[in-house]
């Protein structure tokens, strides 16, 4: 089945001296299991992107179909099968997950909205579940998010985004927050959790070595328009795009662990 099926976005803000086109008939199929990369510098489009493909934003113009569905904000029915399917982690875990919370409500929180899916046991049970399928021990749970390391509140947001089972996960920067000596662990521990639970992965960045250590497929946007797409392997080693080997020539380097 097609993931997502974009055609014709569009995204245009109003500025105060100018409208602004931050994305510009954007087309792309992304088919599920599939796990896409999308590059650019920043004020490229790839977080207005990304935010259309949450249903947090609407487009300007076009269509975009989610699991066979059209993203419709208006429609409830459309938004919520959207919520039950789709899943993000933001760039920043300090920002994104609630200080005033333990960790166990911050994951439990998206399980008790009525939109989620039935649960099939406990609440506890399944944030057990998850906080032990992104190695942290069950104890977290009661901390609070200023007392984890930068590493280990990114492995809670990706718990949190987890724990209803979505079919389709969106990252936005996941590792830039992150010092180096967590970055490849997180991308390690993200690669094997998509393939394991069978997830389409859509990840934003502006580091191609992040993309080649994570993605099959890639994007890349310059000034709101997909310039290139293809296969990681052949969009790395042959780019069709001044661009795009541009980046290539600027990316830092990403150890897996």
């Amino acid at each position: 089945m097609t993931a997502y099926e974009i055609r014709g976005v569009s995204k245009t803000y109003a500025g105060r001296r100018r409208r602004v086109e931050a994305l510009d008939n954007f087309n792309l199929t992304i088919n599920e299991h599939e796990r896409w990369g999308i590059v650019g510098e920043s004020g490229s489009g790839k977080t207005t992107l990304l935010k259309i493909l949450a249903g947090l934003i609407a487009p300007t113009t076009g269509t975009v179909s989610v699991l066979g569905e059209t993203l419709d904000r208006g429609d409830r029915v459309a938004m919520a099968h959207l919520r039950r399917s789709v899943q993000m982690v933001f760039q920043d875990p300090r920002s994104s997950l609630d200080p005033r919370l333990r960790v166990a409500d911050i994951i439990s929180e998206p399980l008790r909205s009525p939109l989620a899916k039935p649960q099939t046991g406990p609440v506890a049970a399944r944030v057990a579940e998850v906080l032990d399928a992104v190695g942290l021990p069950e104890a977290v749970g009661r901390a609070y998010p200023h007392e984890l390391s930068g590493g280990q509140r990114q492995r809670v947001a990706l718990a949190r985004a987890l724990a209803p089972r979505p079919r389709i996960l969106l990252a936005d920067e996941p590792v830039s927050a992150l010092d180096v000596s967590h970055r490849a662990h997180v991308l390690n521990l993200l690669n094997d959790l998509v393939r394991s639970m069978g997830l389409t992965l859509v990840m934003v960045t502006h580091d191609l070595g992040v993309v080649r250590h994570t993605c099959d497929q890639v994007g890349v946007l310059r000034g709101g328009r997909l310039v290139e797409s293809g296969r990681t392997v052949t969009v790395m080693t042959h780019p069709g795009d001044s661009y795009t080997a541009e980046l290539l020539r600027a990316r830092p380097h990403v150890r897996a662990a």
